[in-house]
């Protein structure tokens, strides 16, 4: 009868994911029966996202070789 859904696939809520899933899903789901449906809002630019981008972006950044100069095609 209730639901909660993630869209794993999305680390940014985005307005089609919002429209879609939010309302159009939710109305769908409750003309078929349900009572709810919860969008579970995607990790946008909460702090243990963007510590997780930091640890990634460091951990490459820290195996490619330092260069200073930059070089063009």
């Amino acid at each position: 009868k209730k639901m909660a859904v993630a869209c794993p696939a999305f680390i940014s809520d985005c307005i089609e994911t919002l429209e879609e899933i939010g309302i159009r899903g939710k109305e769908d789901f409750i003309a078929a029966g349900g009572e709810d449906l919860i969008l579970i809002p995607c990790v946008n630019d909460h702090d243990l996202w963007i510590d997780v981008l930091v640890e990634w972006t460091t951990a490459v950044l820290e195996k490619q070789p330092h260069t200073h100069s930059m070089t063009t095609i």
